[in-house]
């Protein structure tokens, strides 16, 4: 197996190595490129590999990476409000999303599928490389619907959802508290 650091220049590619979203996104990664080698890959925990990232060894062999094709729910309308609307309750649930004009795409899931109709817009499976927004607070953000982020970061925080607050129960009669 061949160990494989991320590298920034630009070198020609010996090797591709197509990968889904989920492969994308993990630190340590075994995979087999499309020319057969074996290779291992070491990214950043909270990296989110993005098409034409390379990696390389010691030795000079270079491996670009390629989204794979894979099934996302791709959901159109023209109606700009009801795709604001439907990304606003996808958001709300921290659903993986990527978002084009007129268009959005997610993980299959029949339950999120019927939601987005009930909204209003038409769903379709289909086959498409996921490139998922990598977030408000990730170290590069996307521009016009390209959602290859390079890096993108948890920010472990907490929420306080409590909301502390009086009732009052004033009565036009008074109490007799002892």
């Amino acid at each position: 197996m061949k160990t494989l650091q991320q590298i920034q220049e630009s070198r020609p590619a010996s090797d591709t190595l197509q990968l889904d979203y989920g492969q994308r996104q993990k630190c340590r990664l075994r995979a087999v490129t499309d020319g057969g080698v074996e290779v291992g890959l070491f990214t950043q925990r909270g990296t989110v590999l993005a098409g034409g990232e390379r990696f390389a060894d010691e030795e000079g062999y270079v491996v670009e990476i390629i989204p794979r094709p894979e099934q996302v729910i791709e959901a159109t309308t023209a109606n700009m409000h009801l795709l604001a609307r439907c990304c606003y309750h996808l958001g709300n649930r921290h659903v993986p999303l990527q978002v084009g004009h007129g268009w959005l795409r997610l993980a299959p899931d029949h339950v999120l599928q019927d939601m987005v109709e009930r909204l209003g817009l038409s769903t379709a499976l289909v086959e498409k490389p996921f490139h998922p927004e990598s977030g408000a607070y990730s170290a590069h953000s996307a521009v016009d619907g390209d959602a290859r982020s390079h890096h993108s970061h948890d920010h472990d925080h907490d929420h306080d959802h409590d909301h502390d607050h009086d009732h009052d129960h004033d009565h036009d009669h008074d109490h007799d508290h002892d």
